[in-house]
């Protein structure tokens, strides 16, 4: 338990400061995460709804609208970056696993929170077209939970996979 505390304090320290000083700094990561989410969320709604929904570049981030001007913004510091540091750090730091299951679960992982980001996105839209009321619980609440649920449960799957495997080759 002391090896895995020690790495992930390394790994989440390097991941942070790579985060907040050079992501931070050029945007450009942030700003191509979100004209992706945003882009795939307004032609995913478009499909559904039959509607026509734009996405607007704003400073800061990108809003997605319906028809009837109910826009969901997605911030540049709410597209899911740090949901995507935080799963990658902790498998990194975890002292057991090969390379090959490690990249498999970033990958795999990180391409199941971006789907549950549009999700998330998606029903924001249609849900702020309904009810603002619900909007806002939906928004800083489930759907905040629900993305950490998310997370845990890649995260216990990765354990449980990782202890399988590592008893099955004599290990541990």
């Amino acid at each position: 338990m002391h090896q895995w505390a020690m790495n992930a304090l390394v790994v989440f320290s390097l991941g942070f400061l790579i985060d907040y000083s050079i992501l931070g700094i050029s945007n450009g990561f942030d700003k191509t995460i979100t004209q992706i989410t945003a882009d795939v969320s307004a032609t995913i709604l478009t499909w559904i709804t039959n509607a026509e929904v734009s996405a607007y570049v704003e400073r800061i981030g990108i809003q997605v609208c319906t028809e009837g001007n109910h826009c969901v913004y997605i911030g540049d510091a709410c597209n899911g970056r740090n949901l995507y540091i935080i799963y990658i750090g902790l498998l990194i730091s975890i002292p057991y696993g090969t390379v090959w299951n490690k990249s498999v679960f970033i990958i795999g992982g990180s391409i199941l929170i971006f789907i549950s980001n549009i999700i998330r996105i998606i029903a924001l839209v249609l849900i702020i077209d309904v009810s603002f009321d619900m909007f806002g619980l939906l928004h800083h609440y489930i759907f905040q939970l629900l993305m950490y649920l998310l997370l845990f449960g890649l995260w216990n799957y990765y354990f449980k996979k990782t202890k399988i495997e590592t008893k099955e080759s004599g290990g541990i």
